[in-house]
């Protein structure tokens, strides 16, 4: 359901701060052409490509694309909170929009171009590195110098480049329907390491991975030209392996947000970087080069493989051979 004041609660706030940054010289009228006599109109959200998807609340912005001269781009799009995944009844001026939706049931992303259709994007958050996963971060960020994110949790989204709000007849009890196919637009990652040497369960095992997508543009259909680094736990297999998986937008800049596939070619490159630590705190690390096999997957849920990883034995019951240092590590280049 509508949360009530949310729309004029949002224009004020943003309005006072325009005013206050430009001297209060570039006044912007509160009002939508036709907000007198707002028209009733369901919004659906269909999920036939989604049927087992149940997020808990939904969020609509309804951008508006006739308004006059110099109001485009400087007036916050009207929104919409719904409870559950089904949708329910607004009110809107007629008028035409664009339309954009996604689930509001995660805190794993900010938002960026907020006002406007083409530029409105989704934008993962930093990770605390002071907690939770950390190992292997300063590595990577000395190599590809990447924001080290969160991974999202399931997003779906859908978009609508223009829809018009009509006035209705008098006396006229007809709805106007909005209907919103949503997609998914996050995808699984598995990783997977094959007779790893010298591994014990006593071991703690992560993982970084290197050159994926930060945010994404529902209304651009793409992600964002940002790239960033994940990281994740690895653990142990039953057949003696290691595997971990990571939930993401997709790799490298500008992809479709669906399909997954380049807008244009990319020489992005993916480093994998796993870590493992012993009991008594010592770190190594091994960095691979695995280009080949994410861009190379036929699916948007990636598979990355190395045949073996070979960790070096601490002597004597403590430490590490020598030569090994903290955050020492080779590449390996590994196709498909």
């Amino acid at each position: 359901m509508k949360k009530k004041g949310h729309i004029l609660l949002i224009q004020l706030i943003v309005l006072t701060l325009q005013m206050l940054l430009s001297g209060a010289c570039n006044h912007i009228e509160l009002d939508y052409p036709g907000a007198v006599n707002p028209e009733k109109v369901e919004v659906i959200f269909d999920w036939g490509d989604h049927p087992d998807a149940s997020p808990q609340g939904m969020t609509v912005y309804f951008f508006r694309l006739d308004l006059p001269d110099g109001r485009a781009g400087k007036v916050p799009p009207i929104a919409f909170d719904f409870k559950g995944s089904t949708g329910g009844r607004v009110s809107l001026p007629p008028g035409r929009y664009a339309a954009i939706c996604h689930n509001n049931d995660t805190d794993c992303h900010s938002y960026v171009g907020f006002q406007e259709y083409g530029n409105f994007g989704l934008r993962l958050t930093d990770l605390n590195l002071r907690t939770g996963l950390n190992m292997g971060a300063q590595g990577l960020k000395n190599m590809d110098d990447e924001r080290i994110v969160n991974s999202p949790d399931d997003i779906w989204i859908s978009a609508i480049d223009l829809l018009e709000i009509k006035k209705s007849a008098e006396g006229s009890k007809e709805l106007q329907t909005v209907r919103f196919m949503m997609k998914g637009v996050v995808h699984r990652y598995t990783f997977v390491i094959h007779n790893p040497v010298n591994f014990s369960k006593s071991m703690r095992i992560s993982a970084a991975i290197s050159g994926m997508s930060g945010t994404l543009h529902p209304g651009r259909g793409m992600t964002g030209e940002e790239t960033v680094t994940h990281i994740f736990e690895m653990y142990a297999l039953p057949s003696g392996g290691l595997m971990g998986e990571l939930l993401t937008f997709g790799h490298c800049g500008e992809n479709d947000i669906v399909q997954h596939k380049p807008s244009r070619s990319t020489e992005a490159r993916h480093t994998l970087a796993v870590t493992a630590t012993l009991t008594d705190g010592q770190t190594w690390q091994s960095v691979h080069d695995v280009t080949e096999q994410i861009h190379n997957s036929s699916t948007p849920d990636a598979r990355v493989v190395l045949d073996s990883l070979v960790i070096p034995k601490p002597i004597g019951g403590g430490g590490w051979s020598p030569g090994v240092a903290d955050w020492e590590g080779n590449t390996e280049f590994i196709g498909m």
